[in-house]
C-alpha cells in the first residue's frame, strides 16, 4: 500500500501500519540517530563505525544491525556501545531500545536458498 502524506514532512520515523517501528522507519531517522550519538563519550567513533552498518530488522524495540566487518560488528555489539546506540534511538524515537550487531550483509537468505536448491548436474 502507498504511504499517505500529510503534506508536511516530519523528521521523525513513521511507524509501520501495525504501529510498530520497522527497519525502514529506523533508516529514515539514521541522520538524526548519528547526531544523537555525538552527545555520548565516544559517540563520534561509534558514528564512524556505523557508516557501513545496515538496519537488518526491528522486532518491537529490538534493533539488529549488520556490518560487513566482523571486528566492527563485535565492537558495535559491545555492551557499552550497544547501550549508547540504544540511548540515541531513545533520544530520537522515545522508548527503551535494545541493539545488537551481527556480522554479514542485510538478510538475503531466501535468494541464497533458491540458488542452493538447484545444484548443477
Amino acid at each position: 500500500p502507498a504511504a499517505q502524506s500529510s503534506g508536511a514532512s516530519a523528521p521523525e520515523a513513521t511507524p509501520a501500519a501495525d504501529g510498530a517501528m520497522d527497519a525502514a522507519a529506523i533508516r529514515n531517522v539514521w541522520p538524526q540517530l548519528m547526531t544523537a550519538l555525538r552527545k555520548f563519550t565516544g559517540g563520534r567513533s561509534l558514528e564512524a563505525m556505523l557508516t557501513q552498518a545496515t538496519v537488518a530488522s526491528v522486532e518491537g524495540h529490538a534493533v539488529t544491525l549488520t556490518h560487513k566487518s566482523e571486528p566492527l560488528s563485535r565492537r558495535l555489539s559491545d555492551q557499552d556501545n550497544a547501550r549508547k546506540i540504544a540511548g540515541a534511538l531513545s533520544d530520537v524515537l522515545g522508548g527503551d531500545w535494545q541493539v545488537r550487531c551481527v556480522h554479514g550483509n542485510a538478510p538475503a537468505a531466501p535468494a541464497a536458498r533458491v540458488q542452493q536448491a538447484a545444484p548443477a548436474p
